[in-house]
This record gives structure tokens, C-alpha cells and sequence, in this order.
């Protein structure tokens, strides 16, 4: 019994030792929002933000991680007085690639913080 279990923590091991996964940070400091998409999937809603950087001038659009109350009122702020602040906002990007070669990528809102241009 005991060479049962012993196979079955070995073979588990090696399942989660040839999965790859990686994870980066990301920050992005927009001086207007043009933008706000939900998107609901199976696991939860994320959020997609169309707008432009500070000092830039061509809109982007990136993914502002999952449905947070907190940053969605600010995304809301953004939206009805453009140019009144900056949105900041930093993201972790995790992609983890299963041993059959799929991937999936996870946006996950680290933090968001709402600032009035003088």
C-alpha cells in the first residue's frame, strides 16, 4: 500500500514539474478613458479599458484584471471628467501552459489608485 502512494506523489509530482508558469507585473497610468468593457466568462468578469497613457496620444487597450468594485468606481470617475485625473493601476499577468500545451493567461488587479491633475 504504502509503494502505491509512493508511485502516485511521484507521478503527481512530475505532472506539476512539467507545467510551465510564469507571472509579470504590469502598470499603467491613463490620462483619459474612452472605454470600460465587462466581460463575464465561466471563471468571472474582467474588465478591458480603452484609453490613452499619459504622455502618449494614440488609445490602447488593456485588460484591468477582474471585476473589482473599488476600481470600477474610479474607471466610472474616469469616464464622466475626462482629464480631471490619472488612473493608476497595475496588473499581474499569469500564464501557465498545462503539460497537454494549452495556455491560459489570468489578469489579476494588484492595486488601482485614482490621483487629481493639478
Amino acid at each position: 500500500m504504502m509503494k502505491r502512494w509512493i508511485r502516485l506523489l511521484s507521478a503527481a509530482s512530475l505532472l506539476f514539474a512539467s507545467a510551465a508558469a510564469y507571472s509579470d507585473d504590469a502598470t499603467y497610468a491613463f490620462q483619459s478613458i474612452s472605454s470600460v468593457e465587462h466581460d463575464n466568462d465561466f471563471y468571472a468578469t474582467r474588465v478591458a479599458l480603452t484609453g490613452v497613457l499619459v504622455g502618449d496620444s494614440t488609445p490602447i487597450t488593456v485588460s484591468a484584471g477582474q471585476d473589482d468594485s473599488t476600481c470600477v468606481r474610479y474607471y466610472d470617475v474616469m469616464l464622466e471628467k475626462p482629464g480631471e485625473f490619472t488612473l493608476n493601476f497595475t496588473v499581474r499577468i499569469s500564464t501557465y501552459t498545462s503539460p497537454g500545451g494549452n495556455t491560459q493567461t489570468n489578469f489579476t488587479t494588484l492595486k488601482c489608485s485614482l490621483t487629481r491633475n493639478p
